[in-house]
């Protein structure tokens, strides 16, 4: 499977009101090429029996066979419920006398299309064909609108309403009744021996553009340029949460690892010293020789999602998507994700991983897709496979392409491209908010405007959780076909604002760098919201929190006990990075463990309800080691209280914690609970902060 990643050349929390204002913007002009290398769409090209040429603002075709005709066309995402106008500036330059030439339109196939023709000798046509069956609605026809050999013609193909009005240099020579297209391709039609050359061809459609900035950005797409762009294809790109890794998309390049085979590697480039350093090919067994694409980073950086199956011999296996986690010092080789009922009956996919790792947005075409490629959603199921897909409905999907989707790190801004909404060129960016947690409800798509979209094709879009930059696909003023841009966005057009919180998982004796899985949890509801990985070697890493809840996370190795910490994100106001390391107490008598997420009323024992996510993880510990005993130890911060009132309430708060795990069924012998007072503080700060650490319960194991 292919991502939808080039031009067809032919063949959250909730959402903040400033989303459902923008503007509208009325646009005439859906798609030109005027062959002057400004958002070139025909190309130079060569067969046995047609040459096209694109040089000095004109198109050459020259056909050299009687055998059949010939077609050249580019896909043009004309709305079909929409009147639209179609025009062309032709000519016949030489040829025979049976030569004619003219413009295509609604073309599927060779047996599914319309043509409007003109011939040598002043004689036009009109055809429309239907699963190889031609049927004629106007035949040759003579019209003295028509201009000699040599000179331009100016045919137009104009649709109003439910007819079609047919002119040639602005002389109506027939109307029709409208017929519904077979296909969204347009171009030129040429047969017998000739050459023609054509001017322009242009394509308009009236429509509002509803744009996602009330004002006109300032800011402009960047070309990334060297080392990054090169006169090859970098045919996609996709930037981590971080900012500081960007993944790419070569096409053809030399470096790729199986140059012959014409097909797509995976490249990474690192951002050091405020700069984009030189692209790594990612090698084996990320890249084969087939099409290799990354869909989706984790924020901890430590998994990818790729597109496409890998056999057990790392080749490729058919459509689908794989995983792959990083060891440490390489990636595994990708395996199968599962996916309840999956059915893509298009040419092109693509995915989207949801930053907790719970939920992918999926690119497919199946039976109730709205158009042609739809986005779907699907989530992970408690055996590690995923739903069968969900058509994300009416506002997103549209009539024609919908594809390379990108779910921001606040989980609820989705951007994706588009040939369906109205916009500016063959395919727009477009951003849509997630409205409730069923993820089928969702804003209006709002196009991102004239500063990140052209009148060419712009996708594979993503954005760093800082949203402060954008990176994207577009051909428009490229080093090659296509190259990387970024470009910062407006406040209005940002993701909302997330933390990203990193560090080290550290054994808490000898300060190592350990190996764990991460969890972070909603305290008031107990609920896990997401994990992450560590890296094997170092420790680090990543995860991403959205505003708007109290935290808890660990880390966790079945050769340690975790710590748990907490935080309170219910309101951060604005994208932050937070530094915490996590530490791991090895399982040795007297080793001391902090109870970070224990909360009581001030001044009382009286447990609060999110502490026993955390006790009930001290039960399962006590309960899979029958051996192990514990002494509680509660503690206090020093106030102007009497020791006697610090005493008596950290022995109460102790002697609390014992009877919530004696409640759970642990042995009565194997716990004990002692009040410490204010004596052991671990902070002496002044800061609240400071405070809240040596008010703690702790536990110390007294026997393993």
């Amino acid at each position: 499977m292919k991502l939808l990643i080039v031009g067809f050349i032919c063949i959250f929390s909730f959402c903040a009101p400033i989303w459902s204002q923008g503007r509208y913007e009325r646009v005439e002009l859906l798609w030109e090429d005027h062959f002057d290398g400004e958002n070139p769409h025909f190309i130079s090209s060569e067969s046995d029996d047609l040459i096209g040429v694109v040089a000095n603002g004109s198109y050459m075709l020259s056909h050299k066979t009687h055998k059949y005709y010939h077609t050249k066309y580019h896909q043009v995402n004309i709305n079909p419920g929409q009147d639209f106008l179609i025009r062309s500036k032709i000519r016949f330059t030489e040829g025979e006398d049976d030569a004619y030439y003219g413009l295509v339109w609604g073309y599927k196939d060779v047996d599914n299309h319309f043509d409007f023709v003109i011939g040598k000798d002043g004689f036009f046509r009109i055809l429309k064909e239907k699963n190889g069956v031609q049927l004629i609605p106007k035949n040759w026809s003579r019209s003295n609108a028509i201009r000699p050999n040599g000179q331009w013609n100016e045919i137009e193909i104009r649709k109003t309403g439910f007819k079609y009005e047919f002119t040639i240099n602005n002389e109506q020579v027939y109307v029709s009744s409208y017929w519904p297209l077979y296909g969204n391709n347009i171009g030129y039609k040429i047969k017998n021996v000739c050459t023609i050359e054509s001017d322009y061809l242009v394509v308009e459609q009236p429509r509002s553009v509803h744009v996602a900035s009330k004002t006109i950005s300032p800011y402009k797409k960047q070309n990334l340029g060297k080392p990054v762009n090169t006169k090859y294809s970098e045919v996609s790109c996709l930037v981590a949460h971080d900012g500081k890794l960007l993944v790419l998309n070569r096409d053809n390049h030399p470096g790729n690892r199986y140059p012959s085979s014409e097909n797509d590697d995976v490249w990474f480039s690192e951002w050091k010293n405020s700069e984009w350093g030189t692209p790594v090919n990612i090698g084996s067994p990320i890249n084969n020789a087939g099409n290799n694409y990354i869909v989706s980073i984790s924020p901890d950086r430590n998994t990818l999602v790729i597109s496409n199956i890998y056999n057990d011999d790392g080749t490729s296996g058919g459509n689908g998507y794989s995983i792959s986690h990083w060891t440490g010092s390489k990636w595994q080789l990708p395996k199968s994700i599962q996916i309840e009922e999956y059915v893509n009956d298009g040419e092109y996919g693509g995915a989207a991983l949801s930053p907790d790792g719970n939920v992918v947005i999926l690119t497919l075409q199946d039976k109730d897709s709205k158009g042609v490629n739809d986005l779907y959603v699907s989530f992970v199921q408690s055996d590690e496979s995923w739903s069968k897909p969900v058509n994300l409905g009416g506002v997103v999907n549209g009539f024609d392409h919908e594809y390379s989707p990108f779910l921001a790190a606040d989980g609820t801004s989705l951007y994706f491209a588009s040939q369906s909404h109205p916009g500016y060129g063959g395919a727009d960016i477009f951003v849509s908010k997630r409205l409730d947690d069923t993820w089928l409800k969702w804003s209006e798509p709002l196009n991102l405007g004239r500063s990140v979209n052209t009148v060419g094709w712009d996708g594979n879009f993503s954005v760093e959780a800082s949203g402060e930059r954008a990176f994207l696909t577009s051909y428009s003023n490229s080093l090659g076909s296509g190259d990387i841009f970024s470009i910062r966005l407006k406040e209005e057009m940002k993701p909302d604002p997330v933390v990203i919180l990193s560090g080290r998982v550290l054994d808490s004796k000898s300060g190592r760098p350990v190996e764990a899985s991460i969890t972070y949890r909603e305290l008031e509801s107990d609920r896990d919201l997401g994990h992450a990985l560590s890296d094997p070697k170092t420790g680090k890493y990543r995860i991403v929190l959205t505003e708007g809840r109290e935290y808890g996370f660990y880390a966790k190795n079945d050769k340690y006990i975790s710590l748990r910490y907490h935080m309170d994100f219910n309101e951060i106001g604005a994208y932050k990075e937070i530094e915490q390391d996590l530490f791991l107490t090895p399982v040795e008598l007297n080793a001391k463990v902090v109870l970070n997420n224990v909360f009581f009323e001030p001044n009382k024992s009286n447990l609060l309800g999110k502490s026993e996510p955390e006790l009930d993880k001290l039960v399962a510990l006590m309960a899979g080691s029958k051996t192990m005993e514990i002494e509680i130890l509660g503690h206090t911060n020093p106030s102007k209280a009497t020791e006697k009132f610090h005493r008596e309430l950290s022995q109460r708060r102790a002697d609390r914690v014992r009877d919530y795990i004696l409640q759970k069924g642990i042995d009565e012998n194997r716990v004990t609970a002692t009040g410490c007072g204010y004596n052991n503080p671990i902070n002496l700060g002044v800061a609240d902060s400071h405070k809240m650490q040596n008010m703690r319960v702790e536990f110390r194991i007294t026997k393993k």
